[in-house]
């Protein structure tokens, strides 16, 4: 999204128009002062807000009448300007949102993602794992064989087969 400040109408007219239940952003730039996003008939129900960079970090809202969880021990693997975490535990899912900055080195990356994998596998609820992992998935060449292959080691499968991003001179 690349910055929340300014965009909570968009934000509310978007999940209103869509009947979203569950709302993840990457890249909301926000600090941990700044905890008091809204969003009508939402909770902000997990966060990661960076403590040294600027930029960055995760958010999940789930609609007020939806009861869930924080799974801070997720949250707490998140290493700031490499994977930056947040997580909630539902009923019958647990949803990860990631954000990974492009700077970030895939291999400190990687080894985090295993880490959460490992421990989300444990559970016998489905797994759905968003963000923005800054990999272009519809090149190949190592890197994005290499989140694939992460992936399908723990039976995940990415959805997106079109370009999420569009601009004037690129797709990705």
């Amino acid at each position: 999204i690349q910055s929340f400040t300014g965009k909570e109408l968009e934000i509310e007219l978007f999940v209103e128009k869509l009947n979203v239940h569950i709302l993840c952003i990457t890249e909301h730039w926000l600090t941990g002062t700044q905890v008091a996003v809204n969003i009508d008939n939402f909770i902000l129900s997990s966060a990661f807000f960076r403590r040294t960079a600027i930029h960055g970090g995760s958010l999940i809202f789930v609609r007020n009448n939806i009861i869930c969880k924080e799974r801070k021990d997720i949250v707490g693997l998140s290493v700031e300007r490499i994977a930056e975490l947040s997580c909630v535990e539902l009923e019958r899912f647990i949803i990860v949102s990631v954000y990974r900055p492009p700077s970030g080195d895939f291999s400190d990356f990687e080894n985090v993602m295993e880490d959460v994998l490992k421990r989300l596998c444990l559970s016998t609820k489905k797994v759905i794992v968003c963000g923005d992992f800054n990999v272009d998935i519809l090149l190949e060449n190592a890197t994005t064989a290499r989140l694939l292959n992460l992936f399908k080691c723990f039976n995940l499968c990415h959805t997106f087969s079109e370009p999420t991003r569009v601009t004037a001179t690129s797709a990705s």
